[in-house]
């Protein structure tokens, strides 16, 4: 499809195959995987042709410094105590780290009713706030503390530990339930606590019914599965319009560019760093 074309066409190449799968799954999943791929290649050969940055090419710098935070990565031990969520001061050792990131959802905790409930236990419960204010009490107040979930909990739990963790002003939330707008809605207003959800979203359109009804308070799209740059860069305008903040996994470098380039700078939201204790 793309034999013989030039790349420095990146949308009108990304719309021709975004078209082409229209009945082979172009609306979300591995095909819109893919393309993302695709399209973040397009836009690194176009600013190695060219010999510019890709930030360049989306519309030009805006900022000069991006804050970042750091994911612990904690959930890759079995079980953490709420000892080892103590972490380093993030701001020491020269890094400028002022934020960081810890996971709730542990499959092997033994207190879980069972592998397949998706309601928390009073004991899941007090173990995630246990943690969580372990960490607050380590980093102190004038460090961020965000929280992910991955949707694995229902409303219930989701709204519970919401609410439980207001106390330790979290910088947000993210995904603590399944994506569905109304219940996200409802579970947004119903907390202090900043709620974050879009890394489970497909395209800008998929982000749409997400920020009209107001359901998240951050919009937080994962390039490697959300479209690619263009995509993010549709997102993030539209965030901004509706008053919503903009983050993200850093994973690809060109979610650096988007962030560079973002026109609704003052709601700019922190973005991901992985780091191990």
């Amino acid at each position: 499809m793309l034999e013989g074309k030039s790349p420095l066409h990146v949308h009108r190449l990304y719309e021709e195959m975004r078209r082409a799968g229209v009945f082979g799954g172009a609306q979300s999943g591995m095909y819109v995987a893919a393309l993302s791929a695709i399209e973040t290649a397009l836009w690194d050969l176009t600013g190695k042709a060219l010999g510019l940055p890709v930030y360049q090419l989306l519309g030009g710098k805006f900022r000069d410094r991006i804050r970042l935070y750091c994911d612990t990565a904690l959930y890759q031990r079995q079980l953490p105590t709420p000892e080892e969520l103590r972490p380093r001061r993030p701001g020491s050792g020269g890094h400028g780290i002022t934020a960081v990131k810890f996971d709730l959802d542990q499959a092997n905790d033994p207190k879980k009713y069972d592998a397949f409930n998706w309601t928390a236990s009073p004991g899941e419960l007090r173990r995630m706030v246990d943690q969580i204010t372990a960490a607050r009490e380590a980093v102190g107040p004038d460090v961020d503390v965000c929280v992910d979930m991955h949707g694995r909990y229902d409303a219930i739990t989701g709204e519970q530990v919401a609410k439980r963790l207001e106390p330790l002003n979290l910088m947000w939330l993210e995904e603590p339930i399944p994506r569905r707008t109304s219940r996200l809605s409802s579970h947004t207003e119903s907390t202090s606590t900043p709620i974050c959800a879009g890394e489970k979203h497909y395209l800008a359109h998929g982000f749409r019914p997400l920020l009209e009804a107001g359901a998240v308070d951050i919009v937080m799209p994962d390039l490697q599965k959300a479209g690619g740059l263009g995509e993010g860069q549709r997102t993030a305008r539209s965030r901004g319009s509706r008053g919503s903040r903009f983050a993200g996994p850093l994973e690809p470098a060109g979610l650096l560019q988007v962030r560079h380039h973002d026109v609704h700078g003052p709601r700019l939201q922190e973005r991901p760093k992985p780091c191990a204790r």
